[in-house]
């Protein structure tokens, strides 16, 4: 915010620049929102059974349940922060983008493809989850490392021990 001669404050470039941001945010929000409820209705039609025998409904009710917390979340976290004023690191962000993190990440996305066939699916996405993790710019080893092994566990849990999906094993035997 900028102030005139007399000190009154003027709305400048860049507070303009940042409502809109927040007004996209909050409308991408309430748009995967809309889709997150859209999905757990739908799932709802289809059958979801149980966690024994779970039917055709109950992984885009997983799906579902998963999108409306995480967009509820992102909605809060949109409307509590429309009063804040933005950060350098938030103009930053909303600017333009890191291409060598981007092309990082499309080319460790590359590689998973390629290698899950010796590497098997839930090791090769969790290996390429944290070679992800780290390209992107998370620091240390901790927080990567737990996402992905966090990642691997559930994908495994989902797919392989409620859902009974068999997912491709590599050339080792691992999934």
């Amino acid at each position: 915010m900028t102030t005139s001669p007399s000190n009154t404050p003027v709305a400048g470039p860049s507070d303009q620049a940042g409502h809109g941001v927040r007004v996209v945010d909050l409308i991408t929000s309430c748009v995967l929102l809309a889709s997150g409820v859209a999905f757990v209705i739908a799932a709802r039609k289809e059958g979801i059974g149980s966690m024994d025998a779970p039917e055709s409904g109950f992984f885009p009710l997983v799906v579902g349940v998963v999108l409306v917390l995480a967009s509820l979340g992102s909605v809060f976290e949109d409307l509590r922060n429309s009063a804040t004023q933005l950060s350098d690191e938030d103009e930053e962000f909303g600017g333009s983008a890191n291409w060598s993190r981007v092309i990082g990440v499309v080319a460790v996305a590359a590689v998973v493809a390629a290698l899950a066939s010796i590497t098997g699916f839930i090791t090769g996405i969790s290996i390429g989850l944290f070679a992800m993790a780290k390209v992107a710019g998370v620091t240390g080893w901790r927080r990567p490392l737990i996402l992905a092994v966090s990642f691997g566990v559930v994908s495994w849990l989902v797919f392989v021990y409620w859902l009974f999906i068999p997912l491709p094993v590599g050339l080792f035997g691992t999934v």
